[in-house]
Order: C-alpha cells, then sequence, then structure tokens
C-alpha cells in the first residue's frame, strides 16, 4: 500500500479542496493538526476508561510528537472529511468522533469506490441520463453517502454526538435511512464520496514527500 507524508496529504487535500492559495492552505494545515491532535486526545481518555481506541486517523496506535508519521490512502481520506465535515459547522471534537465510529464501514466502503473506474463515475451523460424531478443532484453515476442525522434540538455545531449515521449506498439507501432513523424535527448532514475518494486519490498520486527537517508535526 502506498503510504503519503503528512507534508503530501496536506497538499493533496487542499488541491481537491481547491484551496491552492497561502492563506487558504495555512488555515487548512492549522484544521488539519487539531483534527490529528484531537485524534490523540480521545484516545487517551479511551485508554483511561480501559478501551483499545479506534482512531480516525491512524493505524495502530498513535506516535507521539516529533515522529515520523506515514498516511495511508483512507486516513487521507478521513482527514479530508474531518475538514469538510467542519465546514458543516460540525465541531472537530465531534467529527473525530464521528470518522471513529464510521471507519470500520466507511474504510473498506473507500477502497470499494477506488476500485471503480473513475471514468464510469464521472460520465455525465449517465449522469443526466439518471437525473430527475426530486432525485439528490449529485456529480457520480454510482454515488455513496456518509449520512448524519442531527435529533431535533441539536445543534451541528455543539461538540456533542449526532443522532446517528450511515454510510449509504445511493439514493434509495439514503432516504431509506432518513425514515427510518430521522426522528421528526431533526436534520440531516449528507456528504457524496465517490467524487472526493477519486479527486483526493489523483491529487495524492502527483505529489511527493519532503525531506523531514527539524519541525515536529
Amino acid at each position: 500500500m502506498q503510504l503519503y507524508k503528512r507534508n503530501q496529504v496536506e497538499e493533496a487535500i487542499a488541491a481537491a479542496l481547491a484551496q491552492p492559495d497561502h492563506e487558504a492552505a495555512s488555515d487548512l494545515s492549522v484544521r488539519l493538526k487539531r483534527l490529528l491532535e484531537t485524534d490523540r486526545a480521545l484516545a487517551r481518555e479511551s485508554a483511561a476508561g480501559s478501551l483499545r481506541p479506534l482512531y480516525a486517523f491512524y493505524t495502530g496506535e498513535a506516535p507521539g510528537r516529533g515522529g515520523e508519521v506515514w498516511f495511508s490512502p483512507y486516513e487521507a481520506f478521513a482527514l479530508m472529511l474531518g475538514v469538510r465535515l467542519m465546514e458543516h459547522r460540525w465541531p472537530q471534537g465531534t467529527a473525530v468522533r464521528i470518522l471513529r465510529q464510521a471507519r470500520p464501514v466507511l474504510e473498506p466502503e473507500h477502497a470499494r469506490i477506488l476500485a471503480q473506474d473513475p471514468e464510469r463515475l464521472l460520465d455525465a451523460a449517465e449522469v443526466r441520463r439518471q437525473a430527475a424531478p426530486g432525485k439528490v443532484a449529485v456529480a457520480s453515476t454510482h454515488p455513496v453517502f456518509l449520512a448524519i442525522v442531527t435529533a431535533w434540538g441539536g445543534r451541528a455545531d455543539l461538540d456533542a454526538a449526532p443522532h446517528a449515521q450511515r454510510v449509504c449506498r445511493g439514493e434509495g439507501d439514503l432516504m431509506q435511512f432518513w425514515h427510518q432513523q430521522a426522528p421528526l424535527g431533526s436534520s440531516m448532514t449528507v456528504l457524496e464520496l465517490t467524487i472526493p475518494a477519486h479527486g483526493l486519490a489523483a491529487c495524492l498520486a502527483r505529489t511527493s514527500p519532503k525531506t523531514r527537517g527539524r519541525a515536529s508535526r
């Protein structure tokens, strides 16, 4: 499996999110740092409760500060999802908890998505053929969604666990989840995954690892 240094992950996420300018890249670097630090901090909470943590962005044990870290393609993708969740006003602590909980399903789904032909997923003619009034507007022929339900009275900008979440294959699965899990008055955050997954993979392939200096991550 190809692994990537943090500089590659930051560069690829910035490109995938169309944030190439210096100011946006600097803000992105801060967000990624906070997500990684939160993942470590939540691990310490789990250790205090004698539970082995499932990290959102690391495989095995999270490294200490100053150690060299390599990220898998999935972990880079999870970091990008963390940034997108924060853009939807989920605080970083909740974003990390969501991605930790979703990882057992989301990681193999990410591998399945990358095994698909991106040209077929991006077939504009087929996307137009599938479009219909009332359907979710997507740019993928076989969309996959991360859906997160916020219960009535809850707010996405509060550091609290969502009511329910699921990785849904297609609009039918998404709507079934909504009808089964969404209480009256609740709301749902939905992220389409197939296009961002392939977009980030392409951006990662264009990066190169930088020689590590004295600065730590």
